[in-house]
């Protein structure tokens, strides 16, 4: 991944790589502040081309609109790539707004 990575003082995304599925791991919250952070990650993950691309929102303790807006955009970009994407490991928070905006079962694959 690039350098130029963005920074959020709420929110860390790791990347790991096993057998070309690749799984962002992101921690903290996911607001209008640190949406960016995601969405750069996701964006970088979308251009490795994995076989499978899973977001691990495990460690996110608040998703707000913008970041639930940042899942769904990543589910299009790798999508149009025909890369398997999905969202893992949501949180009861995060879970809530997902399925507010009716969004969950897609995102988690189901």
């Amino acid at each position: 991944m690039s350098a130029s990575w963005p920074v959020s003082k709420y929110l860390t995304v790791g990347c790991a790589d096993a057998d070309g599925v690749v799984t962002l791991t992101a921690v903290g919250e996911v607001d209008l502040e640190s949406a960016r952070v995601l969405r750069y990650a996701i964006e970088q993950g979308v251009g490795l081309r994995p076989a499978e691309l899973i977001v691990d929102i495990a460690g996110v303790s608040f998703l707000d609109a913008s970041g639930a807006g940042v899942l769904i955009d990543g589910s299009r970009r790798a999508r149009d790539r025909g890369i398997p994407y999905r969202v893992s490991g949501a949180t009861r928070i995060a879970r809530r707004v997902l399925d507010v905006l009716g969004v969950h079962a897609a995102l988690a694959g189901s």
